[in-house]
């Protein structure tokens, strides 16, 4: 334990400290951890200093040695602060049920701190445990008037228990007490869009590039375009911005521009931009890690909604937009061998990291298999847990011979149906027209809306929802005896 490099140690534990605390106040968390190391060795059952150190070392990253650090407070003496920010690094590190218990001893010592309520029940929201959640923001709001962010997160929980008016009314209260309130807005706009309300969804949803971790937003010497000028007879830049998935949905505004009399740029992700060229002839694939052409307006490409005016009734839904390379599918086909019984393309999780909502366990989905269809797995990404039992499962694994989405398309036409949770797949086989059947949790992504087994977004598919939350296997049953019924499993 030595001074910061430079300084002369403090000879007392008090100034060791005061120093720390000056150095992170100014966000030079090294030197403030060197300070509170001096002090601990000069006062080793100074709590303030174990805990103060911890609040340093998360800053950094260093989240085991922060809980480290944490416990040691705690060790010489429980307090509020010490379990409270245990808690939080503890859902950093996704030990949540621990993070949860951490907030309740630090309820149990002192319970008039909206603060440790409020991510107590963030904590109960990423667990499931929704109606909890719902009264340990309540309880915050109590406590503390005024609670923005308490507003905020009560929200959520709401959306997420599909009461969509009182999350909306929450989400307006929060931004009523912090207008610049991007998280909130970005929230009510999920909210909308959840419900239907596309107008006030797209408005909502551009805070997505004012949020602490902005998407969407990327830099470019021209102008932004939201539909504020024409753009006939113009070259505008289309930019990917989140997944695979939402590229492939999305890119059917692209054809609007070019049809609009633009000259058409369009930047996907490169495993995407084989598949991307066949949307259109007249939109040019790029690469934004290469040189580009001359444009004058750029455009995220989930802007394109609010730009183009285009509500829920005006979606542009053809029933195929993208298409698979004839030589690829050939190749293919022969690599499926003869087809003796029906083709089956499934994928149980989304990647490429496995989402707990809307991801199903390979040992789980397994129910769905029998031998009266042939099975394909088109899921490129499969975890370790899954890969062991994927081998000895009736169904032939392809996601490790997927080069890029012109692959997986190509492999997808082969299919009768494609059987897919919520993943790019479900959005590869409803872009190609092929029948799909997506397994959707209680409450599923915006994207999706609520209660309906079709979508606007693509005349194909058919949606499959739990009716209870987290019910997967309820849901497989009622999708096998669907396969019965087309099949004669």
């Amino acid at each position: 334990m030595s001074a910061p490099k430079g300084l002369p140690a403090p000879s007392d534990y008090a100034q060791a400290f005061r120093d720390g605390n000056s150095f992170q106040d100014a966000a030079r968390f090294v030197e403030a951890i060197a300070c509170y190391d001096r002090a601990i060795h000069l006062q080793p059952d100074c709590v303030a200093a174990y805990r103060n150190r911890g609040n340093a070392l998360r800053r950094l990253g260093r989240l085991a040695e922060a809980l480290e650090s944490y416990d040691q407070a705690i060790a010489l003496r429980p307090n509020v602060a010490s379990y409270t920010n245990r808690g939080n690094v503890l859902r950093e590190l996704e030990r949540t049920e621990e993070a949860l218990e951490s907030y309740d001893r630090a309820i149990a010592l002192d319970p008039r701190y909206a603060e440790i309520h409020n991510n107590r029940g963030s904590a109960l929201q990423e667990l499931g445990r929704l109606e909890e959640a719902v009264e340990s923001h309540r309880r915050a709001i109590a406590l503390k008037q005024g609670y923005a962010e308490a507003h905020n997160n009560l929200g959520v929980a709401l959306t997420k228990l599909k009461r969509i008016e009182e999350a909306i009314a929450e989400l307006n209260q929060a931004i009523a007490l912090k207008g610049d309130y991007h998280e909130a807005i970005w929230n009510r706009g999920l909210a909308h869009l959840l419900a239907g309300q596309y107008a006030s969804g797209w408005r909502d949803y551009e805070a997505r590039k004012r949020r602490k971790v902005p998407v969407g937003n990327r830099s470019f010497s021209k102008p932004l375009w939201l539909g504020d000028a024409e753009v006939e007879g113009k070259t505008i830049l289309v930019h990917w911005e989140q997944g695979f998935g939402d590229t492939i949905q999305f890119s059917r505004y692209v054809k609007l521009l070019a049809d609009a009399g633009a000259r058409v740029l369009f930047a996907p992700q490169r495993p995407l931009a084989r598949l991307m060229a066949t949307l259109d002839p007249r939109v040019q694939i790029v690469d934004l890690d290469e040189s580009l052409p001359e444009f004058d307006f750029h455009c995220p490409l989930l802007s394109l909604p609010l730009a183009l005016k285009t509500g829920s009734r005006a979606i542009p839904c053809a029933s195929r937009y993208l298409d698979f390379d004839r030589e690829k599918a050939s190749t293919w086909r022969a690599a499926l061998g003869e087809k003796t019984k029906p083709f089956i393309g499934v994928a149980w999780a989304a990647s490429p990291k496995p989402d707990r909502g809307r991801s199903i366990e390979f040992r789980t989905f397994a129910a769905l298999l029998g031998d009266s269809c042939r099975f394909f797995s088109l899921q490129k990404d499969v975890s370790d847990r899954d890969r062991p039992l994927l081998a000895t499962a009736d169904i032939v694994h392809l996601g490790d011979a997927l080069g890029d989405f012109a692959d997986t398309a190509a492999a997808c036409a082969h299919m009768d149906l494609v059987i897919s949770v919520d993943s790019v797949l479900a959005h590869v086989g409803g872009a190609l027209g092929k029948p799909v059947w997506v397994l959707l949790p209680y409450v599923p992504d915006w994207r999706w809306m609520l209660d309906r087994s079709d979508t606007p977004w693509y005349p194909t598919l058919t949606l499959i929802r739990q009716r209870q939350r987290g019910d997967w296997e309820g849901t497989l049953r009622r999708v096998r005896l669907e396969l019965a019924s087309r099949f004669t499993l």
